[in-house]
């Protein structure tokens, strides 16, 4: 019975014990929550300077808290009021147990100077809502553990103070590969510091493809950006043994089609797109207003950085519009010419079209006194409404400083081509009557006693030589027949004087006819002379005529004799006919006739020419008549010319 006592007593026992265990431990849990009076868990304050968006990580270390008339403790942690103070804005924070870590994160979204207050609850505050009393042996301390992009001290003024100081820069000297070569420090003060990679390394066998120059900026705070360097080498056997590799294209062609409802193409033409993404834009209408555009009016087209283009082209769609066609307008355009102060030197009417019209001035005006300074040209447009832009042009001119030219003037004998008399003349810029002088004396004047000579801006004349023909009133040897030649023609125009290379002593003496049997109006003379193959390719004229600013068009020919007895002469076969004016030289070849005819043959000039001075006639090939290899009896009969 002693013993059942025993066990009894030793089984309560027990139950007390986890009783009292239970009442212990249920009454010292980390979670409970405390007053604090008197038990120095006072504030703590952290002062934050950020350099832009940063985490500050604070964390609480558990204190040791025991029950009023009770000598159990326990690990708990506390609740705490967390203040972020900026420029004298502030944010509150809540930290209970219930949080279920010891860490917290604070986020500070822009730079300057924060305060962090962390203060643990008042007791009033943990009064209404807690009914156990006790203190704390030990109480919960916070610390920071972690930080981002800001700065960290215990006093507002040390986290206030820029820090002056220094940092070391690493340089890393890689190859093309990134395989790294060589690594150095650079010493790096406050502010922009310009780091300078060598040229070579290795002793020249590594030659820099990198700029050799890099800024490094070191804040007031110690902060390196960037943080480290690189600058990369290429080995010199690797420059000059391969090639460069070729870059992705940073544009590329897209093709544009312009189609028509049922599909056909109405135009193409092409883009230029670059790299990323690009819009390509469709005009409203195409071909003047005859089609208009259906589809969408942009597309976008996306190059990419390997080059390819996506979509390579791209269409638009367009329905025809009925519009009735315009009738064609026409008007006029007043054309100035004007010197450098706008006095009006000549002034013209051109006739424009409907569109785009191109005016172009002359490069020289009144015989070259006045030279074009302007643009040579200008456009009129003349709308379909019959406006036209602008109404009227004007060119502008300088005017030339006088020049002169000297020209020779000679009296000549007609039939023996001796020179009479030699006379210079000197010439400003303009046109002028030369006059041939006093007859000389025996003589007759055989041609004009007068005639024109022009003398341009840049000195040149259009004739340096002129030549009057006489001839001996009473002749030491018989005279040549004396003809009488017909009154021209309504159209014929008559030169002022003729000339030949061929002089009395030339290749046939005795055979030679007059220069005038050319040009008498007699179909039964002629003029002929011996020609040699060598002579057909020269710039030597055979004839020249000269006229006082005449208009010709036609030159006519009656080519050789025409009795039976002399159809085998040599005739020519093709004239080169160089004609000269204010406007320059023209050529037009001429294949006369070679048949008998006593009728004058017509040939065109090529155009109508108007103040022409010169016209020279080349023989550039000949027919029959052939009294050797190279050697030719020539014979023409009639040269006339003809507006």
């Amino acid at each position: 019975m002693k013993r059942k006592h025993n066990v009894l007593w030793g089984v309560l026992a027990l139950i007390a014990v986890f009783c009292l265990m239970f009442i212990s431990g249920e009454t010292a849990r980390a979670d409970s929550y405390y007053t604090i009076s008197g038990n120095g868990n006072s504030t703590t304050t952290f002062y934050v300077q950020a350099w832009g968006s940063s985490t500050v990580d604070l964390t609480q270390k558990n204190g040791v808290f025991r029950y009023s008339g009770n000598t159990n403790t326990a690990r708990a942690w506390g609740r705490f009021h967390i203040d972020i103070s900026l420029n004298g804005s502030n944010q509150r924070l809540e930290w209970e147990p219930s949080t279920g870590t010891e860490s917290l994160t604070l986020r500070l979204y822009t730079a300057g100077y924060y305060t962090v207050t962390v203060s643990p609850w008042s007791n009033a505050e943990i009064a209404r809502q807690i009914s156990g009393f006790g203190y704390w042996t030990t109480a919960p301390t916070w610390s920071v553990t972690g930080s981002n992009n800001c700065r960290l001290d215990s006093s507002s003024s040390a986290i206030t103070t820029p820090v002056t100081n220094t940092a070391q820069l690493t340089v890393y000297y890689r190859d093309a590969y990134g395989n790294l070569l060589e690594t150095h420090t650079v010493t790096c003060t406050q502010g922009s510091n310009t780091v300078t990679a060598p040229d070579t390394l290795r002793n020249g066998t590594y030659r820099r493809i990198s700029p050799a120059t890099s800024t490094v900026t070191l804040s007031s705070y110690g902060t390196l950006s960037p943080s480290s360097l690189t600058f990369y080498y290429v080995a010199e056997a690797v420059v000059t043994a391969t090639p460069t590799p070729t870059p992705a294209p940073t544009t590329a062609t897209c093709v544009v089609y312009y189609r028509d409802a049922s599909g056909n193409l109405l135009q193409t033409q092409t883009a230029t797109c670059y790299r990323g993404t690009n819009t390509i834009t469709a005009p409203t209408t195409l071909q003047g207003g005859t089609y208009r555009l259906s589809s969408g009016s942009t597309q976008t087209v996306t190059l990419y950085s390997n080059g390819t283009l996506s979509p390579s082209s791209v269409t638009f769609y367009y329905s025809k519009v009925n519009t009735p066609t315009p009738t064609p307008v026409s008007a006029t355009c007043r054309v100035y010419y004007r010197d450098a102060s706008g006095n009006l030197i000549d002034s013209k009417t051109v006739t424009c079209g409907q569109g785009v019209n191109t005016i172009t001035a002359p490069s020289t005006l009144q015989s070259g006194k006045y030279t074009l300074s302007s643009p040579a040209t200008q456009t009129v447009t003349l709308y379909s409404n019959g406006t036209m832009s602008p109404s009227s042009v004007t060119f502008y001119y300088s005017k030339v400083p006088d020049a002169t030219a000297t020209i020779t003037i000679r009296q000549v004998d007609v039939d023996t081509g001796a020179v009479l008399s030699t006379r210079y003349e000197t010439l400003s810029v303009g046109t002028h009557t030369v006059y041939a002088g006093s007859t000389p004396s025996g003589y007759k004047a055989y041609s004009s006693t007068s005639t024109t000579v022009t003398v341009y801006s840049d000195g040149s004349v259009s004739k340096g030589l002129v030549t009057f023909q006489y001839r001996k009133q009473n002749p030491v040897t018989a005279a040549p027949t004396p003809y009488n030649p017909p009154a021209p023609a309504a159209n014929q125009v008559i030169p002022t004087g003729w000339d030949t290379q061929f002089g009395p002593e030339s290749k046939n003496p005795t055979g030679r006819d007059t220069l005038h049997r050319l040009y008498d109006g007699d179909p039964t003379t002629n003029f002929f002379y011996y020609m040699y193959d060598s002579e057909k390719a020269d710039d030597i004229p055979e004839f020249t005529a000269y006229f006082d600013g005449a208009t010709v068009s036609y030159l006519g020919l009656i080519n050789g004799l025409t009795d039976w007895k002399n159809n085998n002469v040599a005739k020519p076969a093709q004239l080169s006919v160089r004609i000269y004016n204010d406007q320059g030289s023209f050529v037009q070849v001429i294949e006369p006739s070679l048949g008998g005819n006593s009728n004058m043959q017509m040939y065109s000039l090529g155009g109508t020419y108007e103040n022409v001075t010169k016209i020279e006639i080349f023989v550039r090939l000949v027919r029959l008549g052939q009294e050797s290899a190279t050697k030719y009896e020539v014979h023409i009969t009639e040269i006339a010319f003809y507006e």
